[in-house]
């Protein structure tokens, strides 16, 4: 007889169904996210930040961050992140015009603060990959 691994083979199936499950929601969530990022106009925001960012930002990261999470939760910064050489950092924004975003920067405690000498504001043309 085969060794047995001491899974049931019921136990086996119910897995094998949770992980295709699994797998067709991300598969479906992608898809989804896909169609939604690509309504309205998109924008990059880009900040070019100080050198020692890493060592200077910790007083005003909290209040940074959270106001990165109001934009986020309305539904206007879609996604956002530092460059791994902490050189800078992008912003995705989704909104019909740039006036959430001036107010934004306008806002953010790291601008406020001198440690972003520059920023940078274009408009991003998305293609729906999905569709193509």
């Amino acid at each position: 007889p085969a060794a047995s691994s001491g899974r049931s083979s019921a136990t086996k199936m119910i897995g094998a169904l949770g992980h295709a499950a699994r797998r067709a929601t991300v598969a479906g969530g992608a898809r989804a996210c896909a169609r939604q990022s690509v309504r309205g106009k998109h924008y990059l925001l880009q900040y070019d930040y100080v050198e020692g960012i890493l060592e200077k930002r910790g007083p005003h990261r909290p209040e940074h961050l959270s106001l990165a999470k109001e934009f986020h939760e309305k539904g206007q910064i879609l996604m956002a992140g530092a460059h791994a050489d902490a050189g800078g950092a992008c912003f995705v924004f989704q909104c019909d015009d740039t006036q959430p975003i001036d107010d934004f920067v306008k806002r953010d405690p790291y601008v406020q603060n001198g440690l972003v000498p520059a920023h940078r504001v274009k408009e991003w043309t998305v293609v729906d990959l999905a569709s193509v």
